[in-house]
């Protein structure tokens, strides 16, 4: 199988970024934002779509050798956002490269999707 990026099909590119702090992903997002700025500072089309917050639930029995019915519930929220970012395909080699060596605060993870149809 042969992959060739062409004019027509390869104008967009998805940073997707996830953590459980979501001031972390906003400041990650605007850190992305930043670098794409610096790579093409005209007017190019930049966004953050929020995605929805997925919760777990735990219940945890407080004491399971007396009461059985005290419990308690904690729950996990993990915050997703993406990044869509529109490229030429002169400052595709860089735009990519720069965003796979940007260093993002702790507990922020990132997938890089290129194209996404």
């Amino acid at each position: 199988m042969t992959f060739k990026l062409t004019e027509e099909s390869h104008t967009r590119l998805r940073v997707k970024l996830w953590g459980y702090q979501q001031c972390d992903i906003i400041s990650a997002a605007l850190q992305v934002i930043d670098t794409v700025y610096i790579i093409s500072p005209e007017n190019r089309k930049r966004s953050t779509v929020q995605l929805p917050t997925q919760k777990r639930i735990y219940c945890i029995l407080r004491s399971p050798h007396v009461d059985k019915d005290s419990r308690e519930h904690f729950e996990v929220r993990q915050h997703c956002r993406f990044v869509e970012i529109s490229y030429n395909m002169e400052e595709y080699p860089t735009l990519v490269e720069s965003i796979m060596k940007l260093d993002l605060t702790p507990g922020v993870s990132s997938v890089v999707l290129i194209d996404p149809k």
